[in-house]
């Protein structure tokens, strides 16, 4: 296996849900194995039946559901994936928008607006959670994380 993951024991998969815990309030289980990409810093899930099979057997390209980065200031910056899995048990740092940023925050753009909240945060329309921003306060916006081939490109 090429992938260079690391299967992360049980100490450090606290340390990653303690991290979940400071930025979003989730206090909830995961019941999944956790791999580190170790040199990006992201974060995949794994479901536990995975744990007996050899993977340096397999060639596999990839593994798991993407969660999010972990970053070098103890923060998670969470993939649209991991929103939808840790929003509805977030507690706190989720904003939700209206249809009018949703359209804007859909195409990738950033959105001028004040959230009263500082760091990433769940972006949250209606009952879908859409994705991950940063709100930079010196800005007074949040930065839009959605990849580029995850945007929608018409203009209506």
């Amino acid at each position: 296996m090429v992938l260079n993951l690391k299967k992360l024991n049980s100490k450090e998969k606290k340390k990653i849900l303690k991290v979940l815990e400071e930025n979003y309030g989730f206090t909830d289980k995961l019941d999944y194995i956790f791999l580190l990409k170790e040199k990006k810093g992201k974060i995949y899930l794994l479901n536990k039946e995975f744990e007996d099979i050899d993977l340096e057997e397999l060639k596999v390209d990839s593994l798991g559901l993407y969660l999010g980065a972990l970053l070098d200031n103890n923060k998670i910056r969470l993939s649209i994936e991991g929103c939808q899995l840790i929003g509805p048990f977030a507690k706190k740092n989720v904003f939700e928008i209206n249809d009018a940023l949703h359209k804007l925050w859909i195409r990738g753009y950033n959105l001028e607006v004040n959230p009263e909240m500082n760091g990433f945060i769940i972006i949250k329309h209606n009952k879908d959670f859409i994705g991950c921003g940063k709100f930079v306060f010196e800005e007074g916006q949040i930065h839009n994380y959605i990849p580029k081939a995850r945007r929608i490109l018409s203009k209506d």
